[in-house]
């Protein structure tokens, strides 16, 4: 069985009005799941690492690069990654909100996402990481 969890939108640049759009894919029985991903700047940049700042820890994992192709006035950035199912159930445990950073060369973006938002969205993702769980 494969789970597909739509795209979030909560998390934003913290340089300004930049977003961070992500969707997940699992297949049951996998160890990892696939989070693709994209996100706006006002330049083009290569990526090759994507982060997770969370309980004061960091989570690292190398980028796949689907496209990059210029939007109106913004550059939009697609990526794919493997991140470890574990990872993700501790990202969603946390009560405070997550810091996502996309790394490349001397570049760094960093997307942070509201107090209200996190609780809100973290909530109803813990309950999908339940339901797969049980269906392991």
């Amino acid at each position: 069985m494969i789970y597909f969890i739509k795209p979030f939108d909560g998390f934003q640049g913290v340089k300004g009005n930049e977003e961070f759009i992500y969707d997940l894919t699992y297949q049951l029985g996998e160890d990892s799941l696939t989070m693709n991903y994209t996100y706006y700047s006002p330049l083009a940049m290569v990526a090759d690492s994507l982060v997770f700042n969370f309980s004061n820890k960091s989570h690292s994992y190398k980028t796949h690069r689907l496209f990059i192709e210029k939007d109106k006035k913004d550059w939009r950035h697609r990526y794919t990654a493997q991140v470890p199912l574990e990872v993700i159930k501790e990202f969603y445990a946390v009560e405070n909100a997550p810091v996502i950073l996309v790394l490349g060369g001397d570049e760094k973006m960093s997307y942070d996402i509201s107090k209200h938002k996190w609780r809100k969205f973290s909530d109803i993702m813990r309950q999908i990481l339940n339901m797969i769980s049980l269906n392991e």
